[in-house]
């Protein structure tokens, strides 16, 4: 590497980091909303009418069950995790524009994976209590 591209790495500011990490706090906090209110009006629905729910529903609500009753310790999780986001996307910056890109478009795919499960993990049987309702 030159000398000048490695002076240019070295006086990258801080603003991928920022906006990585707002990126990833916004889409944990989506998530969050997801599992803390979403999921357990599904769930209070799926009790009203007595279904039998699939593995991967039940598990989804088991975990929203255990982040209404410990929701508190996302507050730590959240600064933790931005932290550190921060921190290894500023150093990735620094030495490679790739690796840094890489590293912010990792957790958003994971986000997006983790939502879309739960997604369709809500989902399914909604639509199957709405078909059966329908006249």
């Amino acid at each position: 590497m030159s000398a000048q591209v490695l002076a240019e790495n070295r006086t990258r500011g801080p603003g991928l980091a920022v906006f990585a990490t707002a990126l990833h706090a916004i889409l944990l906090l989506i998530l969050a909303v997801i599992y803390l209110v979403r999921v357990p009006a599904a769930k209070k629905t799926f009790d009203e009418f007595g279904m039998t729910l699939p593995l991967m529903t039940l598990s989804v609500i088991r975990l929203s069950n255990w982040l209404v009753e410990c929701w508190w310790t996302l507050v730590p999780a959240i600064v933790l995790l931005g932290g550190l986001d921060f921190f290894v996307t500023w150093k990735l910056d620094r030495t490679s524009r790739i690796s840094a890109l890489a590293w912010v478009v990792c957790p958003v795919l994971l986000f997006s994976l983790v939502g879309g499960v739960t997604a369709f993990a809500i989902e399914l049987p909604m639509t199957k209590l709405t078909n059966a309702l329908a006249p």
